[in-house]
């Protein structure tokens, strides 16, 4: 792979964390004074340049524009360069917003596939770049499972073999280790990097968080210390200071650095939601929502913020007001629901349960992730059931019970279910038959725990009942599907053992 040398500089200035000069750099390189696989590469460094500046929209749009332009130019074919792209590009997504970079993590692993496909019979093609690429796109795809790690193999022999990537392989590695908590390889990987280039950009901060993660405090600060010194307006350094000191209980120092974080790069939403949880610990409710208030003003599109000041909000019983700033909120995001179910859970936990309901049931009606859904209707049901809406309850868990979720555990509200049918008395008999009956689908495989939650036998015998006859129906359907055809087919033969004495 050819680079010319103007590319090359770009580099060269993000290695040596000179990460200004390197945007400015790029963009002062003229077009038609290089071919376009060296104008991508000199704008992989200008994107990471952003991101190690703490401007993530910048950086975002720069790794979006170099992908699109990518496959106008390449009519939707894939180089080595773009695998690196979508490498470099995932690894910032997934620090930022791991749901988002599993969402978009079957990008990379198309890239890679059309550069072997397209390239594997060729003397150009790189066996370490496609094995580089399918190893970050494993790490993100098993994540958090920490069992499956023989990517990691995979990528410690590429680190070795791709010189031209050499130094971000292996940062890679150290970054990988530390989020499956093996701090202690994550350390001997980032020695090898401090050993060959001290100050690549953001070593110092992961080396400190290393180390905090090991307890080594001291060497945690010094550490943090270097890397602000080599990247002094970076607000993520900074705030990790901030929080350094903060869980050190040097208050002054944490409150200085936060105030440099905001200086540094306004847009960074994570100082603001820090910063006032020093504030919210330090008792001083009305700085904390000033600061927060601030940090609304310069991201108008954040919704984080403004779940910090409904928590606030709530937390002072100003209910009105905290359903302002979750209308500000459904305005910017009005598909999502998680918003108002947080805003719910806040009530919830209050025991506010006839405010709650509301936010609830409009959290239900949109986008939510399936622990979320679980959390919800059970929330739902429980209210319900604190405001002696005893049948609105019934219907919910049962409603519940018919949902399949991921990962949500369904042994309390089975339990519900149980205690419902044997103490609930202002819902008859009939009722609860009638409920039962109405419900056909996954709750019939619960029908079990059911019968184990409640000690009436009238329900008992009822739910054996139902359970047999799911049996049996699944046992039909499973003989129409996979025996029958079978036993038609052999009919059609003559079996000749029939005709012999």
């Amino acid at each position: 792979m050819y680079i010319s040398q103007l590319a090359k500089q770009a580099r060269q200035l993000f290695l040596d964390s000179r990460l200004e000069e390197c945007v400015k750099y790029v963009d002062e390189i003229e077009s038609d004074k290089i071919d376009f696989l060296s104008y991508k590469y000199a704008q992989i460094y200008k994107g990471l340049s952003f991101f190690e500046l703490s401007q993530q929209q910048q950086g975002q749009k720069c790794f979006l524009d170099l992908i699109s332009l990518s496959n106008q130019k390449n009519k939707n074919a894939s180089d080595e360069l773009d695998v690196i792209i979508q490498i470099l590009y995932q690894w910032q997504n997934f620090d930022e917003d791991q749901v988002k970079a599993k969402k978009h993590n079957h990008n990379l692993y198309s890239c890679c596939e059309n550069y072997k496909q397209q390239h594997e019979q060729n003397k150009n093609y790189d066996l370490f770049i496609y094995l580089f690429g399918v190893s970050v796109y494993n790490f993100i795809d098993y994540y958090p499972d920490k069992k499956h790690c023989s990517y990691l193999d995979n990528l410690i022999e590429c680190s070795g073999k791709i010189q031209q990537f050499n130094q971000e392989s292996i940062i890679l590695i150290g970054w990988m280790y530390d989020y499956l908590d093996k701090h202690e390889e994550a350390r001997k990987w980032y020695k090898e990097l401090e050993q060959i280039n001290p100050r690549y950009p953001g070593l110092a901060n992961n080396i400190a968080l290393t180390f905090e993660q090991m307890n080594e405090k001291k060497l945690a600060e010094d550490y943090f210390l270097k890397a602000v010194e080599i990247c002094p307006k970076n607000a993520v350094i900074l705030t990790n200071l901030a929080q350094h000191y903060q869980n050190s209980e040097q208050k002054e120092k944490a409150f200085e650095l936060y105030e440099q974080s905001i200086k540094a790069n306004p847009q960074f939403i994570g100082c603001f939601i820090c910063y006032t949880k020093l504030l919210q610990d330090d008792k001083n409710i009305e700085k904390a929502k000033e600061v927060l208030l601030k940090g609304r003003q310069l991201n108008q599109d954040n919704t984080d913020i403004l779940l910090q000041l409904i928590n606030l909000e709530v937390q002072d019983s100003n209910y009105q007001q905290a359903q302002e700033y979750v209308n500000l909120a459904v305005e910017i995001n009005p598909n999502e629901g998680f918003v108002e179910y947080k805003f719910g859970s806040l009530l919830f936990d209050k025991n506010e349960y006839d405010l709650c309901e509301t936010q609830f049931l409009r959290s239900l009606s949109k986008s939510l992730s399936p622990i979320l859904i679980g959390c919800a209707n059970s929330k739902l049901a429980y209210s319900y059931f604190s405001q002696y809406k005893f049948l609105e309850s019934f219907k919910q868990l049962m409603q519940l019970g018919n949902l399949d979720l991921i990962e949500f555990e369904f042994q309390e509200e089975l339990d519900g279910i149980g205690y419902i049918l044997d103490e609930i008395q202002e819902i008859s008999l009939q009722e609860k038959v009638d409920i039962l009956n109405s419900y056909q689908g996954i709750i019939q495989t619960r029908y079990q725990q059911i019968q184990l939650a409640t000690q009436n036998k009238f329900y008992k015998s009822f739910l054996e009942y139902k359970l047999d006859v799911f049996r049996n129906t699944v046992s039909i359907i499973a003989y129409q599907r996979h025996i029958q055809s079978l036993l038609t087919f052999k009919s059609s033969h003559n079996h000749w053992d029939l005709f012999l004495d």
